[in-house]
């Protein structure tokens, strides 16, 4: 026998209900199993959050570079358009060419520049063998002078 049409929409309510209660329950296993994965118990404190600085603040010096804002300064009197895209990806550029220039010298250094430097009146292209010697003895003077 067939059932009435009234049942059939009780069957499907119902058949309705136990797949969301059947999605919950595996949510919920996954959940456990990532939190156990990462080693977090019920219970535990929150993990602090890193402290924010703000972009007006001073965090001092970049690693390995004793002035930051000579730096910047000695950059932006070559040509402002260097200090490109921020102050913090020049400070960057600094601490990553001083590594390569000590681990692979000079050339290494320059090629790197050349790559990864790029001028805010032509982000696309790379840079220059001459603006990249000029960089680089300004990253020399500021970040790494024993370099």
């Amino acid at each position: 026998m067939h059932p009435t049409p009234r049942q059939s929409k009780r069957n499907l309510a119902t058949a309705r209900k136990r797949m969301i209660g059947v999605g919950l329950l595996v949510a919920l296993g996954l959940v456990g199993g990532l939190l156990a994965y990462l080693g977090v118990r019920p219970g535990d404190p929150p993990a602090a959050a890193p402290e924010q600085v703000s972009e007006n603040s001073s965090s001092g010096p970049a690693p390995g570079i004793d002035d930051t804002d000579a730096y910047v300064s000695a950059l932006a009197d070559l040509d402002p358009g260097w200090v490109y895209p921020s102050e913090e990806d020049v400070t960057a550029h600094a601490v990553d060419l001083c590594t390569r220039l000590t681990g692979e010298g000079e050339e290494a250094a320059l090629e790197y520049i050349e790559m990864v430097w790029t001028h805010v009146s032509h982000p696309d292209r790379v840079t220059t063998r001459s603006d990249a010697e000029a960089l680089l003895d300004i990253v020399r003077d500021h970040a790494c002078p024993h370099a």
